[in-house]
């Protein structure tokens, strides 16, 4: 049984309709994808490992856009091609009918389309980026190593300093209790906090005064390392998880480019 015209047409309109949503979609997601992405460019700072942690997880938490705007890009295309294969099927068919071609070709002309190659060029064109995403996306994955090296560094410095700063602060001090006569030290150390500790740092300090400033030494490195720690798993975390997001997107554009 041979469909109707009208329902020929219906179905024609219905799928241009679903191609042209599927387009319009891409063109939205691509456009707020570069927004965000020029957004979190401003300022460029590339020798600064946090810009470029910062930079790395804005794009990678915004990077299924662009993967979306593809596939759906592409699923317009798809259903581009096959109106305009399906408008020749009609058409030649139509034509060996001597009551449907009048009404085809009077009610629709596009039935009677012949299919172009802006399809087949828009499709190799959304490969295309497809293929950039990719190869973005590797040297967004490779670029977290280095960042990762920098930062690491960084953090190692800083507990140098940090415990630098500590031994020479201390160290002053020490220097500074040594010269006080032993009828004043007793009430410095009380001002500085380091006395009226509990009683086995009490009698510590009855056989040496100073023991108790060693003790708030060793206290204030176990702190600055604890804090160093935590710094490192943070980076070592938000590294790994940029670098696997990277990835797994990246397999995923290369996904999109060869279908």
């Amino acid at each position: 049984m041979t469909a109707r015209p009208s329902t020929l047409i219906s179905l024609g309109s219905l799928a241009q309709s679903q191609s042209q949503l599927f387009r319009q979609s891409y063109r939205v997601l691509m456009i707020v994808f570069v927004l965000i992405v020029i957004t979190a460019l401003l300022p460029p700072n590339l020798g600064s490992a946090v810009w470029g942690h910062q930079f790395s997880s804005t794009v990678l938490n915004v990077c299924l856009l662009p993967w979306l705007a593809i596939a759906l890009g592409r699923l317009g295309v798809i259903g581009q091609q096959r109106e305009q294969l399906q408008a020749r099927v009609d058409a030649t068919e139509a034509r060996q009918s001597a009551v449907l071609a009048p009404a085809l070709e009077g009610d629709n002309p596009a039935l009677v389309r012949q299919p172009g190659r802006s399809g087949l060029a828009k499709d190799g064109g959304l490969r295309f980026f497809a293929k950039i995403g990719c190869y973005a996306l590797i040297l967004l994955a490779i670029w977290q190593a280095v960042l990762f090296g920098s930062s690491l560094r960084q953090i190692d410095a800083r507990q140098l300093g940090q415990t630098q700063a500590i031994d020479q602060r201390f160290a002053a001090l020490e220097v500074r209790l040594r010269e006080l006569p032993p009828a004043n030290l007793a009430q410095a150390l009380q001002q500085l906090g380091l006395a009226g500790g509990p009683q086995g740092e009490k009698g510590t300090q009855a056989q040496d005064p100073f023991a108790a400033l060693e003790a708030s030494q060793a206290r204030m490195k176990v702190e600055a390392n604890r804090q160093v720690n935590q710094a490192r798993f943070a980076l070592t975390r938000e590294s790994l998880r940029n670098f696997l997001l990277a990835v797994v997107y990246a397999t995923g554009f290369w996904g999109l480019a060869r279908l």
